[in-house]
């Protein structure tokens, strides 16, 4: 966050500089004609075939190429509420309820700045910021931050930068390896996730150590870390930037199957008194009472915002691929982006061929709980005890050493 704040404010200050030394002809003039805020066209290329979109059709297959980049950078922010099971003091400090608000608020406010100040310093036109194959990642050298340092001729922050990218990618990387040993853990535990031939792995991975660290899962996941050095050569980074988009395609469907869970969770909650329980036992069966005071999931507008999470995930996962039909037709690309929708179709089956009686799909049923009492509903009912909220320690005197004590540690709750 700090790295991105800075880089805010130094694009600004090149900006600035560069106006009033009469580099450039004004401080807007790559958001005025001929650049303007929206490119003129997109193009790409396949097979040394140029393909050029202009207009309505260029804007939109050039926003719906960026969302496949955005959605990648910005995937994961529930990984947060992995930590759950580690965490202190859940209830009181409030650290998953705080972390899920703050990162996705961070996230989004300070990368669209980054994005708006960078395109004061360096055009969409740009001939290092070009990529016209279908999927790719490139080198560090292609990043616009770099590109506006370079075109605004300072020397010395782009090595800065690219030491920063190194330790970017390495802290993504521990995180990453965190979270995908703690899931595996997770489904170790699991036993109807298994086959009974698989049960010998299950019992490897569900071992932890002395400390509780799951060392085999950590190992597991480990070994994935290894194809990080496809991006030594140019042509394997196609091959990691199909890795990239097979990763959005397969989070988009985690997107998707979180909002259809979200929707029919709905309808196990109920509008009851503000001073009943939060769990409701009923003829018809166990509700949640979404006005009860420790109800934890309050917001607003949930169902249609999850609605329309719903259907902007299946657009994007059924259109990701569309480059990939230009001619020629690029059957790996395709299986890049569409192969995560089958293996989950094929997921869903083999589920069901192994817990149904009959191999008819028209007999299958869904196999749910609807067990909502469990986890538990935790939260801290003393108001004086939650750094989530700002609450004052004198109530009699408002301008008081506590009141200020306790005003700076909100405040410091929300920074970090």
């Amino acid at each position: 966050m700090v790295f991105i704040c800075g880089a805010i404010l130094f694009n600004v200050i090149i900006n600035a500089r560069n106006a009033n030394d009469e580099q450039s002809n004004g401080r807007f003039e790559y958001y005025r004609s001929p650049y303007g805020f929206f490119s003129q066209n997109t193009t790409t290329t396949k097979d040394n075939e140029a393909y050029v979109f202009t207009g309505d059709t260029g804007r939109l297959v050039g926003m719906w190429s960026a969302m496949n980049t955005i959605f990648f950078s910005l995937q994961g922010f529930f990984t947060v509420a992995v930590t759950a099971a580690e965490n202190k003091d859940l209830d009181r400090d409030e650290g998953i309820k705080l972390a899920t608000r703050k990162i996705s608020l961070r996230v989004i406010l300070m990368y669209t700045l980054f994005v708006f100040t960078v395109g004061l310093n360096v055009p969409y036109d740009d001939s290092n910021l070009r990529d016209y194959s279908v999927n790719s990642i490139r080198r560090g050298q292609y990043s616009a931050i770099i590109i506006a340092c370079v075109r605004s001729r300072i020397t010395g922050w782009p090595h800065f930068v690219n030491a920063f990218f190194i330790f970017s990618a390495f802290s993504a990387g521990v995180n990453a390896l965190y979270i995908s040993s703690r899931l595996l853990h997770a489904l170790a535990n699991i036993q109807n996730v298994w086959p009974l031939w698989a049960n010998f792995i299950k019992s490897r991975l569900e071992k932890t150590t002395s400390k509780g660290v799951p060392a085999a899962t950590v190992f597991v996941s480990w070994l994935f870390g290894l194809l990080a050095f496809l991006a030594v050569q140019p042509l394997p980074t196609k091959i990691l930037g199909r890795m990239a988009i097979n990763s959005t395609a397969s989070m988009l469907i985690v997107y998707a199957a979180v909002c259809v869970s979200f929707l029919y969770f709905k309808t196990r909650t109920l509008n009851g008194a503000p001073d009943e329980n939060v769990v409701i036992t009923t003829p018809e069966g166990v509700f949640l009472n979404r006005n009860a005071r420790d109800y934890p999931y309050k917001s607003h507008l949930q169902w249609l915002r999850a609605a329309y999470a719903l259907c902007g995930c299946i657009l994007l996962l059924l259109f990701n691929g569309w480059r990939s039909f230009l001619r020629p037709f690029s059957a790996p690309d395709f299986i890049a982006s569409y192969i995560s929708l089958f293996i989950f179709v094929l997921f869903v089956v083999a589920y069901h061929i192994k817990d149904e009686r009959e191999w008819n799909p028209l007999h299958w049923t869904r196999r749910v709980t609807l067990d909502i009492s469990n986890p538990m509903v935790t939260r801290e009912k003393d108001l004086r005890r939650r750094k989530g909220r700002l609450h004052r320690a004198n109530r009699r005197s408002f301008f008081s050493r506590a009141n200020g004590v306790r005003f700076l540690e909100y405040i410091w709750v929300w920074l970090k």
